[in-house]
């Protein structure tokens, strides 16, 4: 689209700028690419032995390595009804936290594939909210109340 504008209403020159640009989109689109693999690694979450990260309790178990530490964690979890009932009213996040005590290998796996989109997801809640309070009517130069109250999971109580 943007070359079929230039091209209508551009010159010879115009096409040369059109292609420098054209690389530089390119480059910048493939580190962007290599960034985002970084951050949010999919195949890592995806890949068949690691699938129960998502649910411990639909995966299978030969899918993992039988030298593997962690299987008999898994299998000893996948047995545990309660921790079934606490799986369905937890986010992933929580249930895994809450066993970080008794399955401390299945922990450290499965957190360190989820955390890495807490964080992001964090970073960009933070930095959107800096950008709703630093506006052009109100222009601070130090907004670290403000954002800590905007930031906060804390309800305040309202005086009746």
């Amino acid at each position: 689209m943007l070359d079929e504008f230039i091209f209508e209403n551009g010159s010879r020159q115009d096409s040369l700028l059109l292609n420098n640009l054209k690389d530089e989109i390119c480059e910048h689109l493939e580190v962007l690419q290599v960034s985002f693999e970084k951050y949010f690694n999919l195949d890592e979450i995806t890949k068949k032995d690691e699938l129960w990260i998502r649910n411990p309790f639909l995966c299978d178990i030969d899918c993992i390595d039988d030298m593997d530490l962690a299987k008999d964690e898994l299998i000893d979890l996948k047995t545990k009804s309660l921790l079934k009932m606490d799986f369905d009213s937890k986010t992933l996040g929580e249930f895994w936290s809450s066993l970080r005590e008794a399955y401390p290998l299945l922990v450290k796996r499965a957190m360190a594939a989820i955390i890495p989109f807490a964080t992001v997801y964090l970073c960009e809640s933070g930095f959107s909210t800096l950008v709703t309070i630093k506006t052009k009517h109100r222009n601070r130069l130090n907004v670290e109340h403000e954002m800590r109250v905007a930031l906060s999971k804390t309800s305040l109580n309202s005086i009746s």
